[in-house]
This record gives C-alpha cells, structure tokens and sequence, in this order.
C-alpha cells in the first residue's frame, strides 16, 4: 500500500546555549499551513509550533518534575523573545496586508 505525502513543512532547530540550560538543550521552530477547503478546514489555516527538548540522562528520578519547569520557562521566554515578534506578529500583518508583503 503506496502512502502519499501529506506534509513537507520545514522545521529550524537551535541550540539553546546561552540560555542558562545545558548544552544539550534545543529549540524547534514550525509553521505549518493547511489547504482551504481540505479536511481541517474547520481550523486555523496556520499553526506556529515550538519545541523545546533536553536530550541526556536523567541524574535522578526527581530530574523529569525539575527539568519540566526549566524547560517550560525557557519556552515561555523563547515565545515572548522571538516567536511573538519575529514569527507570529509578521504573519499576521501579512495575512491582515491581503497578502502583500510585509517585509518591503
């Protein structure tokens, strides 16, 4: 049975190394579009996703609760820092522009 394709969005990943996480962390970065009319239509036509992981051993049986949070502050200042602005506030202007180009 032949799968077709249904997804190719790209995906930017860093390395969150200057943000008072170990080096192991990383932050993903995706925008995912659906087709008008298609079968989620009934949804937003955009999705902003990120992911923030830590790759590594865990030290002791506390260190998912405390990594959690860790995890959760720097996605919450990702968001404030860099998604809001540089993600989600341009779409919307162009998307709100009718489609012309909000970037000149």
């Amino acid at each position: 049975m032949a799968a077709p394709p249904i997804d190719a969005q790209p995906v930017l990943g860093v390395a969150l190394n200057d943000n008072g996480l170990p080096n192991r962390c990383e932050a993903y970065f995706e925008v995912k579009t659906r087709p008008a009319g298609g079968v989620a239509s009934e949804q937003e036509p955009i999705s902003v996703y990120l992911t923030v992981r830590r790759h590594g051993p865990m030290d002791d049986i506390a260190t998912p609760k405390l990594e959690f949070s860790d995890l959760g502050r720097c996605g919450e200042r990702i968001i404030e820092a860099s998604v809001m602005p540089r993600l989600i506030q341009p779409i919307r202007s162009f998307i709100a522009s009718g489609g012309a180009s909000a970037w000149g």
